[in-house]
């Protein structure tokens, strides 16, 4: 898949979207703290969400799952400029099995050039080719970009999680 300019007259080399391979394991887990670039919620720890997600992804490199998928947005000289993890979920209330958009980060001099949404585009075609009806995705409120991003390839919100810390104090 080859990535067109994200605004008219945004002049953006083509990239390419493919399957990640083994050697691509340290340029997309450097991707990860891309995640933290617009801010954490105060009750969130800097370095903590990449940290996790930087574990996951490192798991999927050692061992995919089944149901699961990573792709890679590659710019023409080879530099990995985006990721994007898929995996299989169960809905809580209905038990039916259904695509998630687990990670998708850009690299930062990527920004504004369409990656994220061909990436989103790539999680389209492989939810149908995996005959999912639906794709889900988790997205911090204070991420106004990302929501913006998500909301024009169709995404609306569906649950809203809350969050109350009451610790664990004896």
């Amino acid at each position: 898949m080859t990535l067109p300019p994200d605004r008219p007259g945004a002049t953006a080399p083509s990239s390419e979207i493919r399957p990640a391979r083994p050697d691509d394991r340290g340029a997309v887990l450097a991707l990860m703290p891309r995640l933290e670039a617009f801010g954490l919620p105060a009750n969130i720890a800097a370095g903590t969400l990449a940290a996790g997600e930087t574990r996951a992804l490192a798991g999927a490199f050692d061992r995919m799952p089944d149901g699961h998928a990573l792709y890679v947005a590659v710019d023409p000289s080879g530099t990995i400029i985006g990721a994007l993890y898929l995996e299989t979920r169960e809905d809580y209330f209905t038990s039916v099995r259904h695509g998630h958009v687990g990670v998708l980060a850009v690299a930062e001099a990527a920004e504004g050039r369409g990656v994220g949404r061909a990436l989103l585009a790539t999680a389209d075609a492989w939810a149908r080719a995996a005959g999912f009806d639906r794709l889900t995705l988790s997205v911090f409120d204070s991420n106004v970009r990302a929501r913006a991003l998500y909301e024009r390839a169709g995404y609306a919100v569906d649950l809203v999680r809350y969050r109350k810390d009451v610790g664990t104090g004896s």
